[in-house]
């Protein structure tokens, strides 16, 4: 009967030890080659989808570039779809698209209306001829001229903000 007590106490005693073992955490995953050996995999970028009568009214943004170290600002006409350097500085910016009243709806991008509601430029911006990406998207930047401060473009000597849109014609 000892005996069978120490047998029934040792497997409970087994059993407790295995049932209060943490979980081991898989390692986070990295480059291959770096510990946790996995790739880590991008977010998927949203689909932007810019409305036939929106590219049909508006040609062009105007952008302000501040100079952060001597407080000196300079507007940039730039058409979209375009690209433009910024004089004086070793920044080039292109225009990729522009919706006047940015939306967002799950994984696609596209414009509520034709007003100047919420305007929003998607750009890359270049400097000494590399792309400054965006940590966030991995890309370019959507500037929001009502709101600058929404994911503005990082960089310790320049500022970029959306200024105004221009309708063609």
């Amino acid at each position: 009967m000892v005996k069978r007590l120490a047998l029934a106490g040792l497997a409970l005693l087994i059993v407790f030890t295995f049932a209060c073992k943490k979980k081991e955490e898989a390692p986070p995953a990295g480059m291959p080659g770096e510990p946790g050996g996995g790739v880590v995999v991008p977010p998927v970028a949203p689909e932007v989808s810019v409305p036939e009568d929106v590219k049909a009214k508006w040609s062009a943004v105007v952008l302000t570039v501040q100079d952060k170290t001597s407080g000196k600002s300079q507007d940039a006409k730039i058409n979209i779809g375009g690209e433009a350097a910024v004089p004086g500085t070793p920044l080039k910016i292109q225009v990729v698209e522009f919706l006047p009243d940015f939306r967002m709806e799950g994984e696609r991008i596209t414009s509520a209306s034709n007003e100047l509601k919420q305007p929003a430029a998607y750009v890359r911006v270049f400097e000494n001829g590399q792309q400054l990406k965006n940590p966030q998207t991995g890309d370019g930047y959507w500037l929001f001229s009502l709101m600058p401060q929404i994911h503005p473009f990082q960089h310790e000597k320049y500022g970029i903000t959306l200024k105004e849109a221009i309708k063609k014609g």
